[in-house]
């Protein structure tokens, strides 16, 4: 079999297919392979401390809906103490609306920098200051992606979340329609 090490073989339907390569090979370098779609769905969850205040030990409970991605936890699966949670919170209800709208990018969150949303917070309190998993949340016609997960709070560089995936694509109508009800359903969880 002949070897060819310079140039093609001068033959018409060599020089065609290698034509069509190299359309091609153009091709793949500006297409985008879309990213696969997960599911998002609101689960109630509830994170159990204990709280020793001098002789008395409190067993205080912060009920959230938590977020659950193509059947896995957020919460579970990012926070290795345990004690992270979602700002969807009963305990936080004022505030929960703005979370909401957060996470839709209707608004900015306060604290971070813009188009980046805090996705668990300190089950405790919810500042940026104890720690936060954050995202940037880009929204398109069509899906919602969350990106760059980074570890934040208000006095150190953000750093990459541990545990975190790259990116996360979400279909948008689901993805807003499962936000839309979520007021309602923390009004209804319990308040310790």
């Amino acid at each position: 079999m002949p070897r060819y090490q310079d140039s093609p073989p001068d033959h018409p339907h060599f020089a065609a297919v290698s034509s069509d390569c190299a359309d091609l090979g153009k091709a793949l370098h500006t297409y985008e392979v879309p990213q696969q779609t997960s599911t998002f769905a609101l689960e109630c969850a509830v994170l159990h401390r204990t709280l020793i205040d001098g002789n008395v030990t409190r067993h205080p409970e912060s009920h959230f809906l938590d977020f659950v991605i193509d059947g896995e936890s957020l919460s579970a699966r990012m926070s290795a103490s345990g004690d992270l949670v979602t700002p969807l919170n009963r305990a936080w209800l004022p505030t929960v609306p703005d979370a909401i709208d957060e996470l839709l990018g209707r608004r900015p969150s306060p604290g971070l920098a813009v188009s980046r949303v805090a996705l668990l917070v300190c089950g405790d309190c919810g500042d940026l200051g104890c720690g936060a998993v954050t995202a940037s949340v880009h929204m398109d016609a069509d899906s919602v992606r969350w990106a760059d997960f980074l570890w934040e709070n208000s006095y150190s560089e953000p750093s990459p979340a541990v545990s975190a995936p790259e990116a996360i694509v979400f279909r948008r109508g689901d993805y807003e329609a499962t936000l839309r009800g979520a007021y309602e359903r923390i009004v209804a969880l319990p308040y310790d």
